[in-house]
């Protein structure tokens, strides 16, 4: 009866090393591939908050996470809007266009590149494709010392501009080409997340900037003057792309992303300054208050919402304007793959992205206590 007994409890010790083992390699392989649940978990009933629940979904950025520029991702982080959606972000940053091959390459679900880049990726083979415009206007400019002697860009020749990156390249010489330059009148160097320090003390002629992110410097105590592309290439900029696997067969993932996306540029809209508290507390390395990050948020409101907002909603893509990108790219040799715009994005989830309750994130926004 013992030695029964004994062998019993043998084979249970066995098969329950077993199981822990297999149990053990089926998380692994899950944590290996969160990707994978985004397009296949079953999506949460409406009222569920359980993180257990959520869709874990990867939102890449093409720059540094520290900043003022996504004020109104963070504001919908904060609000609850993702989690609204049943959806569990989380997001990243990169450099260059590392954004565009992690989507590509199934390594996140969302990215939101300049259009040229998203071009450029397409032109080498990667399914990529726009599904919500989020910078309704251009973006882009140059900073410069204060007293420096360029007013415009046609004022580069001859000059050194400092690039983040060697990929930014593509996206600077169209305004280089609009202002009547060429390439070769402007001597580039690569200075990363220091680049405007580099044209503080005298390092660089000017710093390839955009919106939002100047604003920052100048609240830092740099002694910058921005001068604005959208006179030269009066273009959209940065919007929200995925593969068109996703678009295919998972609509309803961006469906949700892009109306909590949605709503959180409506919250910024409404109270900029509830938005500019968001970012300041969740990053309090920038050492920055409230009225010093405000500049930055107003700029983030007024690129997002144009005429385009007015007439169809957030998300829209202007054809003339990504045509603008296209030409531009297409003279700077960026790419010369010439397919039609409407190639590069999908206006079909405009009614879903919309489909939110303007009055309660007003009421969100105006009812935000700022601490």
């Amino acid at each position: 009866m013992k030695k029964i007994l004994a062998l019993v409890l043998t084979c249970m010790m066995v098969i329950g090393l077993v199981t822990g083992c297999a149990k053990g390699e089926k998380d692994t392989v899950k944590n290996a591939e969160p990707t994978k649940a985004a397009d296949t978990q079953e999506p949460t009933k409406e009222g569920e908050k359980s993180s257990e629940k959520l869709i874990p979904v990867k939102y890449v950025l093409p720059r540094g996470l520290e900043c003022l520029d996504d004020a109104h991702v963070w504001a919908a982080v904060e609000m609850g809007y993702f989690e609204e959606e049943g959806l569990d972000i989380s997001v990243e940053q990169s450099m260059g266009t590392t954004d565009v091959k992690m989507v590509s390459f199934g390594q996140a679900e969302f990215c939101v590149p300049a259009p040229v880049n998203q071009m450029v990726a397409r032109e080498a083979g990667m399914p990529l494709i726009s599904v919500m415009q989020v910078d309704t206007r251009q973006i882009f400019g140059i900073c410069v010392k204060s007293d420096s002697d360029i007013k415009s860009f046609a004022d580069l020749k001859g000059k050194t501009v400092v690039l983040g990156v060697a990929s930014w390249q593509s996206l600077f010489e169209p305004f280089v080409l609009a202002a009547g330059l060429q390439g070769s009148d402007i001597e580039y160097v690569v200075g990363g997340e220091n680049r405007a320090q580099m044209v503080d003390i005298g390092q660089a002629d000017a710093v390839f900037t955009w919106e939002k992110e100047y604003q920052l410097w100048q609240a830092q105590g740099l002694d910058l003057r921005y001068i604005s592309g959208q006179d030269i290439v009066p273009a959209c900029a940065n919007s929200i792309a995925t593969t068109m696997d996703r678009v295919e067969n998972n609509p309803e993932l961006i469906e949700k992303f892009c109306r909590a996306y949605a709503k959180g540029i409506y919250f910024c809209k409404v109270n900029p300054e509830a938005a500019a508290a968001i970012v300041v507390k969740k990053f309090p390395a920038l050492n920055l208050t409230v009225e010093q990050a405000l500049p930055a948020i107003m700029g983030l409101v007024t690129i997002t919402n144009d005429d385009d907002t007015e007439t169809y909603g957030y998300g829209h893509h202007n054809a003339d304007e990504w045509q603008i990108v296209k030409d531009g790219g297409l003279l700077s040799n960026s790419f010369t793959e010439d397919l039609p715009v409407e190639e590069y994005y999908t206006n079909d989830f405009l009614e879903a992205i919309n489909d939110f309750d303007k009055a309660e994130v007003e009421a969100d926004a105006k009812a935000y206590v700022i601490k």
